[in-house]
């Protein structure tokens, strides 16, 4: 098994300053497999930290558009999460985003029209679906060997310059922009780093 080399720009290491956000700020519902999820937010902090746990019960779930629009700069999202909902903090200023391992769906445009420069998916993610990062100022992006599927402009209009991606992952031609996935198909789906140099992608690093 080939390792991957992953592009981390120092910007995600360095984490969102955590603080006691107060959990009345969550409207939230109980999920079927246990714990809770949250369904909107009433609060009026910019940069979220979700609380890992509301009234006793874990926090398993965002719900779709439960964050839609409230003007958020950062987000930063709980290990006890597993699913983050259709919509759930599109059209926002995200810029800093953590997504924690845990994390195994994330749904149609769940974090599309944000101002993401840096992004990485974490082992535990299987899918993303159609549009999560779309109309986001992506850069530098790192995709778990993990990852089964990418749907469809997933990274559409994104400003993609390096591409950190394990191998044999399904992905579409409309995924992403520039001939990456055409390039990833001529490979064999090789697991390795990929950058764009001009209008050209190239294998960095197998």
């Amino acid at each position: 098994m080939r390792k991957t080399m992953f592009f981390v720009p120092v910007a995600l290491l360095v984490a969102v300053t955590a603080f006691s956000q107060d959990t009345e700020d969550f409207e939230y519902t109980q999920n079927r497999r246990g714990g809770v999820t949250i369904i909107g937010y009433n609060g009026s902090e910019r940069n979220v930290v979700v609380p890992e746990t509301i009234g006793g019960q874990r926090v398993i779930a965002i719900g779709g558009r439960a964050f839609r629009g409230r003007g958020l700069t950062s987000v930063t999202l709980p290990q006890s999460v597993e699913s983050v909902g259709v919509m759930a903090f599109a059209d926002n200023d995200i810029e800093g985003l953590e997504l924690p391992e845990g994390v195994r769906v994330i749904e149609t445009g769940a974090f599309s029209s944000n101002r993401i420069e840096n992004l990485a998916i974490p082992n535990s993610v299987r899918i993303i679906r159609y549009n999560a990062f779309g109309r986001n100022p992506v850069r530098n992006v790192n995709i778990s060997r993990n990852v089964r599927a990418i749907n469809p402009r997933v990274f559409n209009q994104n400003q993609l310059k390096r591409i950190s991606i394990g191998g044999d992952v399904e992905i579409y031609l409309g995924n992403f922009d520039d001939g990456f996935v055409n390039y990833y198909q001529s490979r064999e789906r090789q697991e390795g780093n990929y950058e764009r140099r001009g209008n050209v992608w190239i294998i960095t690093a197998p």
